[in-house]
């Protein structure tokens, strides 16, 4: 079995004939998205809790209602939090049926931070954005 995450997000885990009751020499590959692949997610950012988990999400112990393009984009940072993900990676994982524009994808941010704290998002000029985190103690 072997598993990979991709640029794109996407994990992908191939099983061969000797991992079960699989038989030939066919192999069984399964795409999961990020959604799937990360059941749970928890970041210490700005002193509060932040807790992804399937599609809920709580701050501080309250759930939040967001909707898919603030939480594709919540979903990307928290991925890799503290590191600073490109606007095009941003738009790449914004729902289908939103408009494919930096201008979307800076709407997204703006409905994040209003739903999770203007604190919590940080701007990197010119590079993107990032999610806020605490230093490991």
């Amino acid at each position: 079995t072997t598993a990979t995450f991709s640029t794109a997000g996407i994990y992908t885990l191939r099983l061969t004939a000797s991992d079960s009751a699989l038989s030939g020499s066919d192999d069984v590959v399964v795409t999961v998205s990020p959604a799937v692949a990360f059941s749970q997610i928890r970041i210490n950012a700005g002193g509060r809790q932040l807790l992804l988990s399937g599609a809920e999400v709580m701050l501080d112990g309250i759930a939040l209602r967001l909707t898919p393009a603030p939480y594709a984009v919540l979903q990307a940072l928290a991925r890799d939090p503290g590191r600073i993900v490109s606007r095009r990676r941003l738009l790449s994982e914004l729902p289908s049926g939103h408009a494919a524009s930096e201008h979307a994808v800076e709407a997204a941010v703006a409905r994040l931070r209003t739903a999770v704290g203007a604190d919590l998002i940080g701007t990197v000029v010119k590079r993107g954005y990032r999610l806020a985190v605490e230093p490991a103690a």
